[in-house]
């Protein structure tokens, strides 16, 4: 029997390969050597473009030549073009970005990378880190429960995108405290109060509770915004290209050697967490304690937009738990589903049925709700 402590803890590749990360950089030099990028940095890791907040870039070039910088977010969309395609002479450059996007608005918090060209005559030279670095996948060794702070605490060995989930040993996953968000290198709190993610399970007091943190390397030099409270990453994506999947903006190819995430090329929909709809057609009461006969009752799981159009052609798995104790499975799925449960040898009174539901890539999706035996 397939339970969501094998989901949990087991799982690596199924839950855990397939996330979304930003395209990781490092030097890409020209042939031939006469012209090349060196010495690539920038003066900051972190910064808050919405306070006002600037990041310079810097790099050295071995001759004259027309330059451009572009930055690009971690679904590998054009966010702005610092340089496009100005001469330069040989030596130390540094351009500076305000973290803004060609339109002028402050971007989202969230990771992003930059690429690098120059061209002189027939030479060309690329600072394009995705072709060597980036995306190695990692599990974080111990992650501490600090319940009177609700805090999580942990620490990364480098940079990356981190994903913290917490479930039930031999049931289902519950919440998920941070959904492959990018953190730098060091110790890190994150705030949890120990509750899944509708409030009805006490997951951090359970006996039986656990957690699981992992992360992907994210690339030399990446720049991570925070501070925006305005918009989020999502609805900023969602305002540019309406409905659906992220547009792809089209970068050069990578060797098949550099390990890469499925999907990598797709939008950070296709890694998030997505908000699932679970209804029961026909029972009587109200949206949150609906009213269910033990003999049989049905249930509906769904993705509301934009999940919807993006995700609905996916296969899932489908697991169903009752007071956190494992209930049915069912796998190769599509949304959305519909199923009957029984649930004869279980007393008249107020319960909890949670649905987890996974693709094979690892995107997961969970929700949890009280229902009433009559």
């Amino acid at each position: 029997m397939n339970t969501l402590s094998i989901i949990l803890v087991g799982l690596t590749t199924l839950v855990f390969s397939g996330v979304q990360i930003c395209s990781n950089l490092v030097y890409a030099q020209a042939t031939p050597a006469s012209l090349q990028i060196s010495e690539v940095t920038r003066d900051k890791e972190i910064f808050r473009p919405a306070a006002g907040e600037q990041i310079k870039i810097g790099w050295r070039l071995s001759s004259r030549a027309k330059v451009s910088l572009k930055i690009y977010d971690c679904d590998q969309d054009l966010v702005a073009a610092l340089s496009p395609e100005k001469i330069m002479a040989a030596g130390r450059h540094t351009l500076v970005w305000k973290g803004k996007d060609q339109h002028g608005r402050v971007v989202p918090n969230e990771a992003y990378f930059f690429i690098i060209e120059a061209t002189a005559g027939a030479n060309h030279a690329v600072y394009d880190p995705r072709e060597v670095s980036g995306g190695m996948f990692h599990e974080i060794d111990r992650v501490k429960l600090l319940a009177a702070s609700q805090q999580l605490e942990y620490e990364l060995p480098e940079t990356g995108r981190v994903s913290v989930r917490a479930g039930l040993v031999d049931g289902p996953l519950l919440a998920i405290p941070v959904d492959w968000e990018p953190r730098t290198k060091g110790v890190q709190r994150e705030r949890w109060d120990g509750m899944d993610q509708e409030k009805l399970i006490q997951v951090g007091k359970r006996p039986d509770y656990r957690i699981r943190a992992s992360y992907y390397t994210l690339p030399e030099n990446t720049i991570i915004t925070r501070g925006n409270k305005q918009v989020t990453f999502l609805d900023y994506k969602q305002a540019q290209t309406g409905a659906g999947p992220p547009k792809t903006w089209e970068l050069p190819q990578l060797p098949a050697s550099v390990l890469r995430s499925p999907l990598a090329s797709k939008g950070i929909i296709f890694a998030k967490a997505p908000p699932l709809e679970v209804t029961f057609p026909g029972a009587p009461g109200d949206d949150k304690h609906p009213s269910l006969l033990p003999q049989g009752f049905q249930v509906r799981v769904d993705l509301p937009e934009p999940w919807k159009s993006a995700l609905k052609a996916q296969p899932y798995e489908i697991y169903y738990f009752w007071d956190g104790k494992f209930l049915i499975e069912n796998p190769n799925i599509r949304l959305p589903y519909e199923t009957t449960l029984s649930l004869k040898e279980y007393q008249p009174g107020l319960h909890v049925l949670t649905v987890n539901l996974i693709d094979i890539g690892g995107q997961i999706g969970i929700r949890s709700t009280a229902v009433r035996i009559r």
